[in-house]
């Protein structure tokens, strides 16, 4: 298949697909796990420190020497930051704080693809016809607000979305050679490419004009990958492909080593050896706790929490002017971050996570982006909001049950807010910013127990701690972990059940569908809902 030619690279902070007329809202969205958590990376995906100049032509020539990580976060457009508490908002506006002073952050700043320099993914995403407005960053990862929307760098996966007509696909022989010659990536271990149906799919480029072509490239490059279309082929629909987890000892074998703690005889010589170091939320060492402690109890969470994953997608369309209103320039108003602030302020968009660390963009004369952290987590919104083509994306990876627990009211059913599940709280309320005259909902979320058979507890002991940070199997009760099929079918029925009860009623609309998928290691959830 002929690759799109990426020489009419656009300028840095220009908009490519503005220029093609009624711009194309829906998006592209590529995940690509190179390892299966942020603890197991290549040895030389530690931090480096040679500079590096972007190459004109292929990375061929790389090798992981060549890359470059900056300290202190000097490329950051915004101070890197993390608030000390999150917070969960009810239908007024105010927040019932939970306490996060106990959550150990594993700072991975500058490990696996975060060494990147940021001139080697601009130069990947000019063959995807888009540039980096701004970045900003924290202990887990890199958020990159771009000309058409984001992408985020973890130690150990890339996700890239983008709108417009770009060339997404394009790049990812790029990508996957900058995993494998700058940070020892051999293999992969799991891929997701999906997308909405386009608005105007004769306008797309190259292998994007029709599904059939995306999943030939992505074939060529992938094994064993699936396809599918999920809901009504005459209206509303969604993509997806996606490779089943690759054998983790098949990930990790040549050269490819899982990072181990320090032992504590070792703890005057770990700067060098281990240069990620667990913090707090308010980045202080816990108190009590030995360092070298510290850094296995935070790589066993960022090991425990890359269990636990989940995003959901609202895709939204038939906005309601009055509401997209506030997404266009007023008067004389500046454009850019102090453009996308006061959106924030006027929207709401600012109380969906009112601890979140947030990156926005005014574009000019209309539309809005914005990239959010908080933990080892993002959210990020996309809104197109001409009335000919409106269009508005929320994605986020922060799991609802721990942010939004307390009802919110909805502007389409006036008074106090009925019992909700945490997912229909977080509808609620990006549907009331928005206001749709219909939208789908996604939800990817990993089975309850991973396939290792790690057993789910609330405490774990220190050896407990130090096998997880390995990711070495669980022992359960001082036995060898048994993979008892049963329990983790109940597990995942009961969590299918809570996923399904997810798609619930949401007030002013009525649901016309709602479809659930389960694939190796994830339940999927799709529902579709229009204007009562």
């Amino acid at each position: 298949m002929q690759v799109t030619d990426s020489s009419n690279v656009p300028l840095a902070g220009s908009n490519y697909s503005a220029e093609a007329g009624c711009f194309e809202g829906p998006e592209k969205l590529l995940e690509i796990w190179f390892s299966k958590c942020p603890t197991f990376i290549p040895p030389c995906s530690r931090r480096a420190s040679v500079e590096y100049s972007a190459p004109q032509d292929d990375l061929s020539s790389l090798s992981l020497q060549d890359s470059v990580v900056v300290e202190d976060a000097h490329f950051y457009d915004k101070p890197a930051s993390m608030e000390r508490r999150a917070s969960s908002v009810n239908g007024n506006g105010d927040s019932a704080v939970w306490d996060c002073n106990d959550t150990l952050l594993y700072d991975t700043r500058g490990t696996g693809l975060r060494k990147i320099d940021r001139a080697i993914w601009e130069d990947m995403l000019s063959i995807v016809k888009c540039t980096v407005l701004s970045v900003i960053g924290n202990e887990s990862c890199d958020a990159y607000l771009l000309s058409e929307s984001s992408m985020f760098i973890y130690p150990h996966k890339l996700i890239l979305k983008t709108c417009g007509t770009t060339t997404l696909l394009a790049a990812l022989p790029r990508i996957l050679q900058i995993g494998k010659s700058m940070c020892g990536f051999e293999k992969i271990y799991r891929v997701f490419y999906s997308r909405k149906c386009y608005m105007f799919p004769h306008k797309q480029i190259g292998m994007h004009r029709k599904w059939k072509d995306e999943v030939a490239w992505l074939d060529e490059h992938f094994e064993d990958g699936s396809a599918y279309k999920v809901g009504k082929l005459n209206g509303d629909h969604w993509y997806l492909y996606l490779t089943g987890p690759a054998i983790v000892d098949d990930v990790l074998d040549g050269d490819y080593e899982v990072i181990k703690p320090f032992d504590s005889d070792e703890e005057t010589s770990h700067e060098e050896s281990y240069p990620a170091t667990p913090k707090s939320m308010d980045g202080d060492t816990p108190l009590n706790t030995s360092p070298s402690m510290a850094t296995i109890r935070a790589k066993a969470e960022a090991y425990r929490r890359s269990l636990n994953d989940q995003t959901v997608e609202i895709l939204m369309t038939k906005l309601n002017p009055e509401a997209m209103r506030r997404f266009y320039q007023q008067g004389d108003e500046e454009s850019g971050s102090k453009g996308g602030r006061r959106v924030d302020q006027e929207t709401g968009i600012d109380k969906l996570y009112p601890n979140a660390m947030l990156d926005s963009f005014l574009f000019e004369p209309c539309g809005y982006s914005s990239n959010a952290l908080l933990l080892d987590g993002y959210f990020t919104i996309h809104v197109t909001p001409e009335d000919i083509c409106s269009y508005a994306s929320f994605e986020t990876t922060i799991p609802v049950e721990e942010t939004h627990t307390h009802p919110v009211e909805s502007i389409h059913a006036p008074g106090p807010a009925p019992r909700k599940t945490p997912l229909q709280n977080l509808i609620t309320q990006v549907t009331n910013i928005f206001q749709p005259g219909a939208f789908s909902v996604t939800c990817f979320k990993s089975h309850p127990t991973s396939k290792a058979g790690h057993p789910a507890r609330s405490s774990y002991t220190e050896d407990d701690l130090m096998a997880m940070s390995m990711g070495v199997v669980l022992p359960a009760d001082g036995k060898p972990t048994v993979d008892n099929e049963v329990v983790r079918e109940e597990l995942r029925y009961e969590t299918q059940s809570r996923l399904v009860k997810n798609m619930g009623i949401i007030e002013g609309y009525k649901r016309t569908d709602r479809i659930l998928y389960e694939f190796e290691g994830y339940d999927f959830t799709f529902a579709h809902y229009k204007r009562a």
